[in-house]
């Protein structure tokens, strides 16, 4: 909010334009965002190439775009292990050497990348400095409604001053049934509304935005309220997110809080995963290198 104020931004380019923006890619509020991330998302959204200012909506579901990565993995010899949970990250002298399952069963392992929460770091390693910071966490509330009627031709738009903030044609169905989807970021206040209050202040916004929608009635209706959805970044803490490298050698973090220097997002997440690979590669060659340095020394 200062920076835009400084760079002479009006009261109402910044209600109407730059705060969607940021309760969209922030998942914050404007007041508490940081500015160096929001630069970076102007950055990317305005002056980034193409393909960083391209929306993106997929054609077909998670499960199809997860198949063919399930296929990927075990086509290169490696192995997925579902129903498992890790029990603790086996370290010794400051080193790490696997991991351990819930049903007993030790994987040892050369290096080890945890994509997990920050504060779960805690239960699973002996050495608690690892995380610099316990966050807080932004929610995000997702609602999918099916009116028994089109109520919209966009396929998308933003909404101002109203609960809803962006609201989605997600598909109609025999020209007679429209399924819409509603996101709403930043959405701690709301969360111990019930289902029925919820829906109603929907419903309000809905028919303001939309008069067509008066009289037409939601046949179903699906909540998803993610409490944890985004750590909460905010002017003061961003410096204290985690690198990929840690204390403990070969013991390496990712996860769209980690250091990426991008907002908490899916784009992050993607980030770190690369970041995290990068390291363990490079420390296969120095490995490499040095024992090819002690074979011929």
């Amino acid at each position: 909010m200062e920076l835009l104020k400084q760079k002479n931004q009006s009261s109402n380019s910044i209600k109407y334009f730059w705060e969607p923006i940021v309760l969209a890619t922030l998942n914050t509020t404007l007041e508490n965002s940081s500015a160096f991330l929001f630069l970076v998302v102007l950055n990317k959204f305005i002056f980034g190439s193409s393909n960083e200012r391209n929306l993106i909506f997929f054609n077909s579901s998670f499960k199809d775009v997860f198949k063919n990565f399930t296929k990927k993995i075990y086509s290169t010899n490696n192995k997925i292990l579902l129903g498992h949970r890790v029990k603790k990250v086996l370290t010794q002298n400051n080193k790490c050497y696997g991991i351990e399952l819930n049903n007993g069963k030790i994987i040892n392992s050369d290096f080890v990348i945890a994509s997990i929460p920050p504060e779960e770091i805690f239960l699973l390693t002996e050495n608690n400095t690892i995380v610099k910071n316990n966050f807080n966490y932004s929610a995000i509330i997702s609602l999918y409604l099916l009116f028994d009627g089109i109520i919209m031709d966009n396929k998308f738009f933003c909404g101002i001053d109203t609960t809803i903030q962006w609201v989605f044609n997600k598909k109609i169905i025999n020209n007679k049934q429209q399924l819409i989807a509603i996101t709403i970021s930043a959405s701690n206040k709301l969360l111990n509304l019930s289902n029925k209050e919820l829906i109603q202040l929907i419903i309000n916004d809905i028919n303001i935005i939309l008069p067509n929608s008066k009289g037409i009635n939601i046949s179903y209706y699906r909540i998803l309220r993610d409490k944890k959805a985004t750590i909460l970044i905010n002017k003061n803490n961003n410096k204290l997110r985690n690198n990929t490298r840690t204390d403990i050698a070969n013991f390496f973090l990712a996860g769209a809080w980690t250091n990426t220097e991008l907002p908490v997002t899916i784009e992050s997440a993607a980030k770190s995963g690369k970041l995290a690979a990068k390291e363990v590669l490079f420390e296969i060659n120095e490995n490499n290198s040095q024992k090819f340095f002690d074979k011929n020394t």
